[in-house]
């Protein structure tokens, strides 16, 4: 709903958030509010989003959440950026190791 949207006072981001709306983060002209009702009621743009991560240099995405829909996504879409699906508390903690282990 447009009005809850409204009346939420979201404060200043602190890194950049990637609206599937526009695949891109918000510019200076944009609101989080504008974006987040295009977020809800219109098409996502997922691929978008997905090439943009890549051409920022982002090498790995986290999927939160049941399925590995997203992920299998990501990998046809850009085959360089690695895909961690997270869907239990056991997944998480090995993710975490992972992550570890690379940033050593």
């Amino acid at each position: 709903d447009k009005k809850l949207f409204e009346e939420t006072e979201f404060a200043p981001m602190q890194f950049p958030v990637i609206f599937n709306a526009a695949g891109r983060p918000k510019t200076e002209t944009e609101t989080v509010e504008e974006l987040l009702v295009r977020q809800v009621s219109s098409g996502v743009r997922f691929t978008e989003t997905i090439r943009w991560l890549e051409k920022e240099g982002v090498d790995t995405v986290l999927e939160i959440g049941p399925g590995k829909t997203l992920s299998g996504f990501v990998r046809k879409t850009c085959r360089g950026i690695n895909c961690i699906s997270i869907d239990s508390f056991e997944s998480l903690q090995q993710a975490a190791e992972k992550l570890k282990e690379e940033l050593a």
